[in-house]
């Protein structure tokens, strides 16, 4: 039973990330079009990012039957949606 409510949660957790993600890029690209030129790097890296996260959230959609792998890629999906910040 806590494995349900577990994957569940899992499951809720990446459709939420996946939306903020995609929520994200289009107010960059859309900040980028009408002329926020310093955006033009984040923009990229928003990309690149949700590259990866997409690729993540489709390798834990692929082994959704093995729940524990599946929660690995989930979990390394929302850590590379996490922002870095530099230690002082």
């Amino acid at each position: 039973m806590n494995e349900l409510i577990l994957s569940i949660t899992a499951w809720d957790i990446a459709n939420g990330l996946a939306v903020i993600a995609q929520v994200l890029f289009w107010l960059i690209l859309l900040a980028c079009i009408f002329g926020q030129a310093p955006t033009v790097v984040l923009m990229l890296w928003v990309t690149r990012k949700g590259v990866r996260v997409t690729e993540l959230l489709l390798r834990a959609w692929h082994c959704r039957n093995q729940k524990r792998e599946a929660i690995g890629y989930l979990r390394r999906a929302a850590f590379e949606l996490m922002p870095v910040y530099p230690i002082s």
